[in-house]
């Protein structure tokens, strides 16, 4: 299915906010009709502690709730990837805790939302002064909260006017080449059309690049036309697959703090998830084999599948909130 593309192994060493990180793109494979790019991110933790920024004194009356792994803070994407005219709309959650937004990065399609829990037990604000959108959501208490639509692409920086020492950054693509990087540092871009692109990862506030080429495999004779018809259900596929990948997790985060008979409906709700995905998944695999234009018989079955799907996550994006 996939053919290596020559590449020179590069592990780049790069310091981001007060962690060593090194990325290390050890793949990037070339499918038939769109490549895979595939990496590890790792970050070391250096001595010392950051000062806090804010010019007052925290007023935090709960004990800290341990940090989350800093490498769901750092964003792997395709710089000037083809903007896509189609994007599936999802959400995103920061949460306000322990006078922190958690996660302080997060990566959104163009056209989606973003919502604004507060879990502290006193007010917060979350304001905007970016370029790509400016606005103020006001003050609100705990167990309310606040969303927000993004209609452009862009770097948005959040703010709370209450806590000067809270910072979070919304990046908005105008394409679904990016991925958030699991807990191992590891991550996978699909469908990617061919060609030489620039990797890039945004941690700590910086921006670190590195250049990865694609090639169409030389075998290949269908006309681009009809891999393009490929390529644009194989990324639908794709889509709808990450949105089942964050309900399971939502659901997964969800077991270990219900009731018994709050379990049981959770674990029926899981299976529904899990029986929907494997359906989807194995039409993502034809459609990676394939080097022609999907057939009829495929669109039609992709439809139908991509229908359940959709109708088992209620017609609406899910959306995940950090522990």
């Amino acid at each position: 299915m996939f053919t290596r593309v020559p590449f020179r192994r590069l592990v780049t060493p790069l310091l981001v906010a007060g962690a060593l990180a090194v990325v290390h793109i050890p793949d990037v494979r070339a499918a038939r009709a769109h490549g895979r790019i595939t990496g590890v991110v790792h970050l070391v933790a250096l001595a010392g502690t950051p000062l806090r920024s804010g010019a007052y004194p925290s007023r935090r009356i709960n004990p800290q709730t341990p940090d989350a792994a800093e490498i769901e803070n750092v964003i792997v994407f395709v710089k000037d990837a083809p903007t896509e005219p189609d994007l599936t709309m999802t959400r995103a959650s920061i949460s306000q805790r322990d006078e922190s937004f958690v996660p302080r990065v997060v990566a959104i399609t163009r056209g989606s939302s973003v919502e604004f829990p507060n879990f502290d037990p006193y007010f917060h604000n979350v304001f905007s002064l970016s370029r790509a959108q400016t606005f103020d959501l006001g003050r609100f208490r705990k167990g309310e909260k606040r969303d927000r639509v993004f209609p452009r692409s862009g770097v948005v920086k959040v703010y709370c006017h209450i806590h000067s020492e809270m910072a979070a950054t919304i990046m908005i693509f105008d394409h679904r080449l990016y991925a958030t990087p699991a807990t191992s540092g590891s991550f996978v871009i699909d469908a990617v059309p061919p060609g030489t692109y620039q990797v890039r990862l945004s941690a700590g506030g910086q921006s670190f690049r590195q250049a990865v080429t694609v090639r169409l495999d030389p075998r290949v004779k269908t006309p681009l036309t009809d891999l393009a018809a490929q390529v644009k259900l194989s990324r639908a596929v794709d889509v709808m697959l990450r949105r089942l990948s964050e309900a399971r997790a939502g659901v997964a985060a969800k077991l270990g703090g219900v009731s018994v008979d709050g379990a049981s409906a959770l674990r029926a709700r899981m299976s529904e998830l899990q029986t929907v995905t494997g359906e989807l998944a194995e039409l993502f695999d034809v459609l990676q084999e394939a080097d022609v234009k999907p057939t009829p018989a495929i669109e039609a079955a992709a439809a139908a599948a991509l229908a359940r799907a959709d109708a088992v996550l209620g017609g609406k994006a899910p959306v995940i909130e950090p522990r």
